[in-house]
């Protein structure tokens, strides 16, 4: 580490530490029963009556302030009655245990509807939503009430943060979910809108965080309750999509005790499909048109279960457990046309037929320690991971190519395994100080990965030329420290640095060849915010992120789509960075504007090359800088009391130049949509929600792809019944079959176009049933394997 690095920690994290002398005042807000009491305002007023500062009292009545030396008056406060008050002159911590204050029937009923916090918050590096403010997802699970969340688009349970570019990562309770894509969203269904809280979006995660990633988080917080007891619920569903018949089932039991908590979940889908997949390649004398329609079938089975001891009042320990196995197939008739400009003729006709399998099984476990270190909140945890994952692959080609009135067929097959294994151990610190609140820790991560691939030629005999051994090992090692600040009840900031330090080494047996890297970089992190008044917030925000190449981008070894063409790894690649910086502004909670500017370099893009003869590769490079500004806008207007209508739309200038090949491309993109939630009865037990979500023509959206437009339209039914513990839902997607995805790639010298149609109008039907103790929450724990599932990527 040089010296200017050295001196930017000390700037940004020791020097701050001797400018702030805060004391902490805490306690505990109590009714005249001794019941405890939620969101009692905890208001410190200076010797001329200004306020300085004002908290709310948590679900278990207790409250902590930090506050600078002095006298003030300190006030207890409900729908704007003074309770309770007291003179302090603070010159050091300060613990005033419970407070009791006297609450009359009224004012009980009444804070039922006037306490409800707003639907919008703006916290120092994220946005909240809270979500069961909201009527209209009143008895939906997760994966539906996420369609109603501002900034986040969900296209066939997808969910991504728009102006963000990459996959997004889930948390609940900060605790990071590492499951496949199936498993995580078997488990969003399960949950319900009664269990959560509130819904935090992160599209700059803090330094705490793997700096791995550039599509942002969210963050699920559930509700708190000390009940005990058990809850369960139980989820089904079918959905039809081109005659394609899809199904889905669930269980989620949750029980807990004194000191135990356990968890499981067991999940179970069966979906089908087609998608019609249209290539055209347009050189100057040739085009090759080259279209496949393949059928495929995932079943996917999980098991996730998390047990937690709470071994003493400062001491928990607790597991976790995940399982997932794959079966997949996919049957596919593909046409490749070579016509010749010139001649204006076809110069050769393939027909192929493809069938493929894949089996893949995945299992991790986590072992961890949370010690509480005093009552101010100090907080120790020590995670370790273990996960393995092995998928195993057949495939089967076999096409019958036809030149100048030729005819030869052409047979082969491919029989891969993928395994690898990852080990990583955590620890975290979180110190809160009267200056403010430090979190530090480190990791470390050791990933192997090992792939092999038989390539059988027509005779079924192995090719050893064709074929592949390659072996991948990496090596991270990670610290992290940031400090956050409350300034006074306006102004708040966080700083936060990240050092990562990777070394990566690849060796193919097949190619005889090595290579080897490392690096060592730092990501740092700042927010702030300023909320002038009960109307306006706003929040700046920066960070530096990568993303790392997958496991099979870095593998040399040649993949055959046909006879021809081919895939093939970049062992040279490096990861990509990108800069990211946002500037927020809510208004009258309901009136949000983003201004957003990201600048990636070394940006990863998958190039074709067309070879001698006629035969191409796509290979993927460290190929493009981009530069992209971009404006976000949402609105939530409620029309009457039983019909909302939320608008949103985004739009960007993109400036990407490409390396290598790529034309650059300058220009605009945007998207938009509407929403509209009608309540179809007084008791709100019948919901309707129509949705209209346009995707304009846009110029670098994704990578260095020019995207057109693209549509798609939605109609939900909602019934609930049984005291809203049986929902009955009703999906009928993308009515108008506008959601067709067409995109094009201009290269110096030819252009490549891409129509992808996965036919997604259809129905979905869904039932779940609650049952038991709603108050008990599911349990969750970040087992922080960052590195699971990254080789899928």
């Amino acid at each position: 580490m040089n010296k200017q690095v050295l001196l930017s920690i000390i700037v940004l994290f020791i020097f701050p530490l001797f400018l702030f002398a805060q004391v902490k005042v805490s306690g505990k807000i109590v009714d005249q029963n001794g019941k405890t009491l939620e969101l009692m305002e905890i208001l410190m007023l200076n010797s001329d009556s200004t306020l300085v500062k004002s908290e709310l009292s948590k679900s278990n009545g207790e409250f902590t302030v930090f506050i600078n030396r002095g006298e003030y008056l300190f006030l207890v406060k409900r729908l704007g009655n003074v309770l309770w008050k007291e003179k302090f002159n603070l010159t050091g911590d300060l613990e005033v245990g419970s407070i009791m204050v006297t609450l009359s029937d009224n004012q009980l009923s009444e804070v039922i509807i006037r306490s409800k916090k707003k639907l919008f918050e703006t916290k120092v590096d994220r946005v909240v939503y809270n979500i069961s403010n909201d009527v209209f997802n009143k008895g939906s699970n997760l994966a539906d009430a996420l369609r109603r969340v501002p900034r986040l688009n969900v296209e066939n349970d997808a969910v991504k943060i728009i102006g963000k570019s990459g996959s997004v990562k889930f948390l609940i309770d900060g605790r990071i979910q590492n499951l496949s894509d199936e498993a995580l969203k078997n488990k969003i269904r399960g949950l319900r809108v009664e269990q959560i809280s509130k819904v935090e979006i992160i599209p700059n995660p803090p330094s705490k965080y793997s700096a791995e990633g550039n599509g942002g988080m969210i963050n699920i917080i559930l509700k708190k309750d000390e009940n005990f007891g058990l809850q369960g619920s139980a989820n089904t569903g079918m959905g039809v999509q081109f005659e394609k018949v899809s199904t889905d089932q669930g269980v989620n039991l949750n029980y807990k005790i004194k000191k135990l908590d356990a968890s499981l979940n067991i999940n179970n889908s069966n979906t089908s499909g087609t998608n019609i997949r249209r290539e055209i390649y347009d050189f100057e004398k040739t085009t090759t048109t080259v279209e496949n329609a393949p059928d495929f079938n995932s079943r996917n089975k999980s098991i996730n279960t998390v047990l937690q001891y709470k071994i003493s009042s400062k001491i928990s320990i607790g597991t976790t457990l995940d399982f997932v196995k794959g079966d997949n197939q996919v049957n596919s008739l593909g046409t490749s046309q070579y016509y010749n400009k010139v001649l204006q003729k076809l110069d050769s006709l393939m027909y192929s037929k493809d069938t493929g399998y894949n089996n893949s099984n995945s299992s991790a476990i986590a072992l961890y320690a949370d010690y509480s270190i005093d009552s101010l909140g100090k907080k120790m945890s020590l995670t370790y991971n273990y996960s393995y994952n092995k998928n195993l692959s057949d495939s089967y080609n076999n096409a019958e190519l036809t030149t100048n009135l030729l005819t030869q067929n052409i047979v082969f097959s491919n029989i891969g395994a993928n395994r690898y294994k990852v080990n990583g151990v955590l620890l975290d610190f979180e110190l809160p100080f009267k200056f403010g609140k430090i979190e530090t820790g480190g990791a470390y991560a050791n990933i192997s990965n090992n792939t092999s691939i038989a390539y059988y030629n027509q005779l079924n005999i192995i090719d050893p030329k064709r074929s592949n051994l390659f072996k991948y090992n990496e090596k991270t090692k990670s610290g992290y420290l940031s400090i956050q600040n409350e300034w006074n009840n306006r102004w708040s900031s966080k700083m936060g640095l990240r050092l990562e330090s990777t070394e990566i080494g690849g060796y193919s047996s097949t190619l005889l060849t090595a290579n080897r890297n490392n690096y060592t970089k730092l990501f740092p992190t700042l927010f702030v915010s300023y909320s002038p008044n009960d109307n306006y917030a706003f929040s700046l925000s920066y960070s530096k992120r990568l993303d790392r190449p997958s496991f099979y981008d870095l593998n040399p070894f040649r993949y055959y789509s046909n006879a021809f063409n081919y895939l093939s790894g970049n062992p040279e690649l490096l990861p990509s960075y990108t800069h990211s910086l946002e500037l927020s502004c809510t208004m009258h909670n309901n009136l949000n504007f983003i201004t957003y500017a990201n600048y990636i370099t070394d940006g990863i893009s998958y190039l074709t090359i067309v070879n001698t003869d006629d035969s191409y590769v796509v290979h993927p490079e460290n190929n493009f800088v981009q530069k992209k500004i971009g404006l976000i806008g949402s609105y939530r207007w409620d029309v009457f009391k039983w019909n909302s209508l939320n608008i949103n739309a985004n739009g960007y200038y993109a400036d990407l130049n490409s390396q290598r090949g790529v034309q650059e491309i300058k220009g605009l993109g945007g998207s938009f949509s509407l929403r509209n939630s009608i309540q179809l009865n007084k008791n709100k037990s019948s919901l309707l929600e129509l949705s209209y979500t346009n995707y304009l023509p846009s110029k670098a959206q994704y990578s260095d792809f020019i995207t057109k437009n693209q549509a798609y339209f939605t109609i939900n039914f909602k019934q609930m019944l049984l005291n809203n513990n049986l929902v009955f839902n009703l999906y009928i997607t993308d009515i108008f079959r506008q959601n067709i995805g067409r995109s094009e790639k201009l290269y110096d010298t030819f252009s490549y176009s891409l129509n992808n149609d996965n036919h997604n109008k259809g129905f979905y039907f869904s039932t779940n049933y609650t049952f038991g103790n709603k108050n008990v929450n599911e349990i969750y724990r970040d087992t922080k394997n960052r590195d699971k599932y990254r080789g899928g990527k």
